[in-house]
């Protein structure tokens, strides 16, 4: 005869949900410092302190951000005891002037002619400032200018020479720059030592006739008179060389013109052949002591080469030694919103918003320890963006698969990650960090020891205070305001009704039987994930693991109970079969305690031992194990208070409450009606549950 099937009473109360009261006992000084600190976290006060703290925090970051420095100090890079850095200081205590600012015409760049004819007045009428049609505008009126201003435009003021003004004179027959010898045509340069060759050098004809007044240059006569210009050096009889002022401030095809230059003569075919393809304005910047100072030269130097180019038709390209070094400034504020905004959307869309409150502390607390904004810092938000993963995405996933109210959660995933993340990331990084503050380089002590320990605070203060508290209140704020949802388990039993029922309600019946039996196989597969090899046991360490993330922590006792109730064959003693496990606690609700046992007794286990839990023990498991709303009589007392409810109530118990989406309101009317026995026009917990047939248990 077959035995029995177990039967609900549906007259009673629900079971009431038995959080367990008793907590894993610490085994260590750490293990009770952080259920302490669990403990406290937990408290509301607590709570409301942190979150105001770390929004104090992240607005008082963003107002630094707003003041934070630019650059990289040239001294940083250098080990503290160098040479160099008293080179540096004394540069930036006793300079008065800085490095030389080129503003260069480059014939070919952008709209500029493939070469400029600078014997056409209309053209020279932008490169000179020294005759009547020169352009009030012109270029070297402008770089004058600009020195005029010291205090805007960063350059040094003081007479700023124009190599075309210098030419022509050098070229003219009125002074004695330009001698060429009567056979050879070739030029004459300057010795004030050689009385004789200085006197037959007087003698000889002059490069241009005296008839010929300069400007304007003949075209054939320009590019040979333009390379003795460019090749003079100045001297007591002639102040306007070239060679000695603008020395590599000229470019002819295209390569710079050579020191020692061999081809002189004003006959040469090659000379008159070539053209001039870059020319320069010399400025002299002033005195940069600090990061800022040359950042603001550069910006202004690119301005003043934009204006020069959209006043005179002619583009300009400004060039100086330390330009390179400041380039990256330009757009470094984008740049920086650009790419540590693309590092945060890549880890996860929902994790910007709490990843990026790691970032934001790290940038306000840049400014207060002297760390600027430069290609290091940047790429060092960028890293904290990857590392604030490993301070939170731990909890977060034990806080997920815990299962409880939101305080016991956050304690249940401190307790299991928080000496992971404290000792195993936060320390092991402080150590490996400190070993920088015996490098003899301010790079490393600012950009990777600082930046990179504050880094290492924010993350873990971020996931270790902030998070927690986040979570649960979150969860706590859900649970308050949103209806609660039937979980699915099997734990509902009931006795056969004795009848059958219509076949119009069959499939509505298996419809919610089946929302009933979507969660029993959950407690198997959770043990699975553990057994990778499928032996059909795992160890003490892994069982109590795969309780706690469902939200079941167990003592030690406990633990070792189960161990002997609970064996496997293959084990030797070293592991639980959690099959037999399994078996046992999804068979059907055990009783609340021990005097209740008559109709939900246990059923013995796939392999029987001979010491066994109590009954109150495995009810705690089962009950944690499965979540508050166990019973359809929970999700009756959700839908209405008074023990029964009509047809909108019992429409809205069925597709909210059990999810149930695959019938329409014909089919829940025609259920509604053969379950309502006594056609009152209301439906009773008693009612509802006779109907449903008892449900075996498998594995």
């Amino acid at each position: 005869m077959a035995a029995p099937q177990p039967t609900l009473n549906t007259d009673e109360e629900p079971p009431r949900r038995l959080v367990p009261n008793s907590e894993p006992v610490p085994r260590s000084f750490a293990e009770r410092a952080v259920q302490f600190y669990a403990s406290w976290l937990a408290k509301i006060p607590v709570k409301i302190s942190v979150v105001t703290v770390f929004f104090v925090w992240t607005f008082l970051s963003i107002r630094s951000a707003q003041s934070l420095d630019q650059g990289l100090n040239n001294k940083d890079a250098m080990p503290s005891q160098s040479y160099m850095v008293s080179y540096f200081d004394a540069i930036d205590a006793a300079l008065e002037t800085g490095p030389p600012i080129f503003y260069i015409v480059q014939a070919g760049y952008k709209a500029n002619p493939p070469a400029f004819d600078f014997s056409d007045p209309t053209t020279t009428a932008q490169f000179c400032k020294s005759k009547a049609f020169c352009a009030p505008q012109s270029i070297p009126n402008m770089v004058q200018a600009l020195g005029d201003r010291p205090q805007l435009t960063h350059m040094a003021p003081g007479v700023y020479y124009s190599w075309l003004d210098d030419f022509w004179p050098f070229a003219s027959a009125q002074t004695e720059c330009c001698r060429v010898d009567a056979a050879s045509q070739t030029y004459l340069p300057l010795k004030p030592d050689n009385t004789t060759y200085m006197a037959m050098r007087k003698a000889s004809p002059s490069c241009l006739p005296a008839t010929l007044s300069a400007p304007p240059i003949p075209k054939d006569s320009f590019m040979p008179l333009f390379r003795m210009f460019a090749s003079a050096n100045a001297g007591p009889l002639c102040s306007h060389g070239g060679g000695s002022i603008y020395r590599g401030q000229f470019s002819i095809d295209n390569h710079p013109i050579p020191i020692s230059p061999t081809d002189l003569a004003l006959t040469s075919p090659s000379a008159a052949d070539s053209a001039v393809s870059a020319v320069s304005y010399m400025a002299i910047s002033t005195a940069n002591p600090t990061q800022a100072d040359y950042i603001a030269t550069y910006k202004q130097a690119r301005k003043a080469a934009q204006f020069m180019s959209e006043t005179t038709g002619v583009h300009v390209w400004v060039y100086s030694i330390f330009f390179v070094y400041f380039d990256q400034y330009l757009t470094i504020v984008h740049d920086t919103f650009v790419l540590v905004g693309l590092s945060l959307a890549a880890i996860f869309v929902l994790h910007v918003l709490y990843f990026g409150s790691i970032v934001i502390p790290v940038v306000g607390w840049m400014q207060p320890l002297g760390i600027l904004l430069n290609g290091l810092s940047v790429v060092n938000l960028i890293i904290a963006a990857g590392i604030s993963v490993e301070f939170c995405s731990h909890l977060a996933r034990s806080f997920y698969f815990s299962h409880s109210d939101g305080n016991t959660r956050v304690k249940a995933a401190l307790r299991h990650v928080m000496l992971s993340v404290v000792f195993g990331i936060s320390i092991t990084k402080v150590v490996g960090l400190s070993a920088l503050t015996l490098c003899d380089s301010r790079v490393f002590q600012k950009y990777y020891f600082r930046m990179y320990l504050t880094i290492v605070v924010s993350g873990l203060v971020h996931g270790m205070v902030l998070l927690p508290v986040l979570l649960s209140l979150a969860h706590d704020l859900t649970a308050k305001w949103q209806r609660k949802r039937v979980p699915e388990g099997r734990s509902l039993w009931s006795h056969p009704s004795g009848h059958r029922e219509p076949p119009a309600i069959h499939h509505l019946l298996d419809v919610i039987r089946s929302k009933l039996l979507a969660r029993y196989d959950s407690l198997h597969e959770s043990f699975l994930k553990f057994d990778v090899d499928r032996s059909g046991y795992i160890s003490e360490d892994k069982f109590r693991h795969c309780l706690a993330n469902m939200g079941l922590d167990v003592t030690g006792e406990e633990m070792e109970l189960l161990q002997r109730a609970y064996p496997h064959n293959d084990a030797a003693g070293e592991g639980l079969g959690y099959l037999e496990f399994a078996n046992i606690m999804t068979q059907t609700i055990p009783p609340p305690c021990d005097h209740q046992v008559s109709g939900n007794s246990f059923q013995h286990p796939i392999n029987p031992s001979q010491e066994r839990p109590s009954d109150e023990f495995q009810s705690r498991i089962h009950r944690q194990v499965f979540g508050l709303l166990d019973t359809i009589k929970t999700a009756f007392k959700a839908a209405d208070k008074d023990g029964s409810i009509d047809l909108p109530a019992f429409t809205r118990l069925l597709t909210e409450e059990l999810d149930v989406r695959e019938v329409d309101s014909s089919q829940i009317r025609t259920f509604f009606s053969h379950l309502d026995t006594n056609n009152d026009g209301k439906l009773s917990y008693s009612e509802f549950v006779k109907c449903l047939e008892a449900i075996p248990p498998t594995v």
